[in-house]
């Protein structure tokens, strides 16, 4: 389970995120909705370790952020909407650097390799990034 607990986060003088909690079990889909500017994007970056809360605690299983981020952040998936991609790199790079990031071990990075036979991302693995459509690009975040 995720849990989310008083969550706090400050831009100077400028409160984005104020006692926010909530709670996702294993396999629950859940929405976050807001206007521009509601504190979406802020929050999903705490949760995803990405950035720290003024105050608060996220845990996964039971397991704080705080002192475990990089173990916390192989088990989370986040995609924000400007792409995280590196441009210079092939397909195949791309995807084989996110493995690593999620500390795949050898068997579990060959499995995901062949997810690559899936769909039109085998046709253009060696392709550099920044040569391949927009369409492509999100397939392969």
């Amino acid at each position: 389970m995720l849990d989310v607990r008083h969550l706090t986060r400050s831009y100077g003088s400028f409160i984005t995120v104020d006692d926010v909690s909530f709670s996702i079990k294993k396999g629950e889909i859940i929405g976050l909705l807001g206007h521009n500017g509601a504190g979406k994007t802020t929050i999903m970056k705490i949760v995803s370790g990405y950035l720290e809360a003024d105050d608060g605690d996220v845990s996964l299983d039971g397991i704080s952020l705080g002192k475990n981020a990089e173990l916390l952040q192989q088990h989370l998936g986040y995609l924000p909407e400007s792409l995280p991609l590196y441009p210079d790199m092939t397909v195949a790079e791309h995807l084989d650097y996110a493995a690593d990031l999620k500390g795949f071990n050898g068997k579990q990075k060959n499995s995901r390799n062949s997810i690559r036979g899936l769909g039109n991302l085998s046709l253009h693995k060696h392709v550099i990034l920044n040569l391949f459509y927009i369409a492509y690009s999100e397939d392969i975040s």
